[in-house]
């Protein structure tokens, strides 16, 4: 399976956040980007590609872990310092 659909989330993500901006115009973008990447089709379609393998698995579950509010954080997409893309279970 391809990468395409990860390649479109992290196109998404580096230019909402990606970027120098004032805090408040950040925060619009981000749950802009998280909105834009949650609707159901495309998030089915990103979830199905990572679980593929399409991206190293093993990187993504050293940065997951148990919150200590009691969720899992799973991380998803590594964006370096700027962003990362995580699924909070």
């Amino acid at each position: 399976m391809g990468t395409a659909h990860i390649t479109a989330a992290r196109r998404i993500l580096t230019e909402a956040v990606g970027r120098d901006m004032p805090e408040d115009r950040l925060l619009d973008a981000a749950r802009a980007a998280v909105a834009e990447l949650a609707r159901h089709g495309r998030l089915v379609e990103l979830v199905t590609e990572l679980a593929s393998g399409a991206v190293d698995p093993a990187a993504c579950a050293r940065h997951s872990y148990r919150h200590v509010l009691g969720f899992r954080k799973l991380l998803l997409i590594d964006g370096g310092h700027r962003h990362r893309l995580c699924a909070h279970l």
